[in-house]
């Protein structure tokens, strides 16, 4: 599936904040792929894609967004 620049980009606004909601730290970039997870189709945003550690993850159902889990690796 394509996505879209503008659906990337509230994808990753809206995972930022969830990801500030909690404390978690955010560094970018960020990275959108799809995926699926219990056989519904999902977004995986993830932060700070080019380090191990500090790494946001969030997965969204992709039919409305819903937040499906959230995780945070802190090193």
């Amino acid at each position: 599936m394509t996505l879209e620049p503008s659906v990337r980009e509230r994808l990753i606004e809206e995972a930022r904040a969830l990801a500030a909601s909690r404390g978690w730290m955010w560094h970018d970039p960020a990275d959108v792929t799809a995926g699926a997870e219990g056989g519904e189709p999902v977004w995986f945003v993830r932060s700070n894609t080019l380090n191990l550690g500090q790494n946001v993850l969030i997965v969204f159902k992709q039919s409305d967004r819903e937040v499906v889990r959230a995780a945070y690796l802190p090193r």
